[in-house]
């Protein structure tokens, strides 16, 4: 961004800390606390003794992200391997960067800065056109890809509760304040995993290692019943198999597999629905049985997470706490930003944006007056630049 709108974001993110606080972790003085500045770089091993502490210098700095630790230290100020771990939340990142939806198809692209070539969807290794890596990627919000997050959000959570049996109060979840969600286990039975340990649960939610030796039944729970509930998804809506024959041959069956699948018996049919197929099918509901997490976050003992209440330095849409997934408008909860003042900006390029219950652009090459919040949410995406 330019210096006008790096100035009048900068502004609108001090006026926002100057009227209201973050939400603190528990036991501050144990925790490490890093901040990205709009300028660039990282500052990190910082700590503070009190929320006001914390405020003091947020209000003072006014960084584009602020984060802080998932563990606790005994000296959080002290390089790495000094800090004295005393144990980390377990945390989940959901994404809608790592979940497939067709809708990045119509608003990500991506651009070669070495030729110029361009491209929409996800960006390639390299590029097509003269092979440099040097890729630089447009990632858009949009109501599809949000709520393929929040359904994935919604089945984590399930999974804690029902196969893990940790109780709502150990767990709480946050908006990315931009594509996804993050989910915190603060409990003592996760404090003290170490890494390996950690790995080990990212890979029961994402399914690796998980083997189908007998055929599922709802009654077994934990991976059997989210595979009976993925093949039944599938069985009743046949559009989700890639194989068109297949699909046909499910459909024309549909009744009586659902019946098999809920009596807990195979859906082999002799000169019907081969073993290759069934074999096949269980491979496709073990893929959407799978929850999309981000393992690298998961497995991590010190991970740097966005620190809740702060604003996201690539939307300027606040990080919040989560009370009801099942009725959570991300996009309409997240904005607090002054909505009713406006800037005029020029946008070189936008799909539609929806902030609150309103809707803006698309936008081309266009020197439009819009509300604060929607102008500092595409200048801090990348795609506009204040006017006056």
């Amino acid at each position: 961004m330019n210096e006008r709108s790096l100035s009048f974001v900068f502004s609108r993110f001090a006026r926002y800390y100057r009227e209201h606080s973050v939400i603190p972790p528990k036991d501050i003085p144990h925790r490490e606390f890093a901040f990205m500045p709009f300028s660039g770089g990282m500052v990190r091993h910082r700590s503070f003794s009190t929320l006001d502490e914390l405020m003091a210098y947020i209000r003072r700095e006014v960084p584009a992200h602020v984060y802080y630790s998932s563990a606790y230290y005994e000296r959080p100020t002290l390089p790495m391997e000094e800090k004295g771990w005393r144990g980390a939340e377990l945390v989940f990142d959901i994404d809608a960067d790592h979940i497939a939806t067709s809708c990045k198809e119509l608003h990500d692209k991506w651009t070669c800065l070495a030729c110029g070539k361009s491209g929409k969807g996800a960006a390639p290794k390299e590029c097509p056109s003269c092979g440099s890596k040097t890729l630089k990627e447009q990632k858009w919000i949009c109501d599809e890809c949000l709520a393929a997050a929040k359904e994935e959000t919604t089945r984590l959570l399930e999974v804690l509760e029902w196969d893990f049996g940790f109780s709502s109060k150990e767990i709480k979840v946050y908006f990315s304040g931009r594509r996804g969600y993050h989910i915190h286990v603060d409990s003592k039975a996760v404090l003290q995993l170490d890494g390996r340990a950690r790995a080990e649960i990212a890979d029961y939610f994402t399914g690796v290692g998980y083997e189908i030796r007998r055929w599922p039944r709802l009654e077994d729970g934990g991976w059997n019943r989210r595979l009976v509930e993925a093949l039944l998804s599938i069985v009743e809506d046949p559009s989700q198999i890639p194989d068109p024959t297949l699909a046909e041959e499910v459909r024309k069956r549909q009744e009586d597999l659902i019946e098999r699948i809920l009596a807990g018996q195979s859906v082999y049919v002799k000169r019907s629905i081969k073993k290759k197929d069934v074999k096949y099918l269980l491979e496709l509901a073990k893929e959407k049985a799978s929850i999309h997490i981000d393992t690298l976050v998961t497995t991590d003992t010190a991970r740097l997470i966005r620190l809740p209440g702060s604003l996201h330095g690539g939307t300027g849409l606040l990080v919040c706490p989560v009370e009801n997934i099942d009725t959570f408008d991300p996009l309409k909860e997240s904005p607090v930003l002054p909505h009713s003042e406006t800037v005029t900006v020029s946008v070189t390029s936008s799909p539609e944006v929806r902030l609150r219950d309103e809707r803006f652009g698309p936008f081309e090459n266009e020197v439009v007056e819009l509300p604060e919040d929607v102008a500092v949410f595409l200048i801090c995406s990348g795609v506009a630049e204040v006017v006056r």
